[in-house]
């Protein structure tokens, strides 16, 4: 008596390049479907620290991206660091960076958004308290454009101290002004509040649920593929 599990392993002849076709991509699938779901976890941690309550920053810390403290100190209005192509509602403008002077050291903080004006040969003006007070920050990771690294930021007066920036890293911060220490890039909380405008950073583009999507569509293709390669196995059979 023949095992039945034999009987249909005779009856299932795909052939050699459809093997080969089916095993890289149904591999390539399963992999991009866990990578999504991989990513979604990741998401879901920096969604947590982004919202959890922010801790009083201590000299101890070692502060790592998404991170919320409160910090105490004071604005400095120079240097300003005018970053380049920042839109809000399709309107042109700069994100404003200015250091918050601390006991344990320098932020670098993202203050807000301003509108541009009708001319690049001036910058736009702003309104912003240097009195002592007690703020949020979200730690930033450096802001690298992809097209333009700092050796492209312009000074735009001879004392270099408002700059026109397309990329921000803290070890070029640190070379430019190396006086103070700095403790980090960071996002003011409430910047039309505390700050010289509204926000235009998001700590992350795609959702938790968009990956969580993604993942499902790599999977349902995955089982797709297996059904298509199964049914041409036992059908090239047929045929023959």
């Amino acid at each position: 008596m023949k095992v039945p599990v034999i009987v249909v392993l005779k009856r299932f002849k795909p052939g050699k390049l459809l093997t080969v076709f089916f095993t890289v991509f149904f591999c390539l699938f399963l992999t991009l479907g866990f990578w999504q779901l991989n990513r979604a976890h990741e998401k879901s941690i920096l969604a947590e620290q982004v919202n959890s309550s922010a801790s009083q920053f201590e000299a101890s810390t070692n502060p790592s991206p998404y991170q919320s403290f409160k910090i105490a100190g004071q604005f400095t209005e120079l240097p300003t660091f005018y970053m380049d192509n920042r839109t809000l509602n399709g309107q042109a403008g700069y994100e404003v960076w200015l250091f918050f002077e601390t006991k344990q050291g320098r932020w670098l903080v993202s203050s807000g958004w301003v509108a541009g004006l009708n001319t690049r040969e001036k910058m736009p003006s702003f309104e912003l308290s240097t009195k002592p007070q007690a703020i949020e920050i979200i730690v930033r990771p450096d802001s690298e454009n992809p097209m333009y690294g700092v050796d492209t930021n312009t000074p735009l007066n001879d004392g270099k101290s408002v700059w026109l920036v397309q990329s921000l890293n803290q070890q070029w911060i640190e070379n430019l002004y190396p006086k103070k220490p700095l403790l980090g890039l960071a996002q003011l909380k409430d910047s039309e509040l505390f700050g010289v405008g509204p926000s235009v950073w998001q700590p992350s583009v795609m959702t938790v649920e968009k990956h969580l999507g993604y993942s499902l569509q790599w999977f349902g293709m995955s089982i797709a593929l297996l059904g298509m390669f199964l049914y041409a196995g036992f059908s090239r059979k047929q045929q023959q």
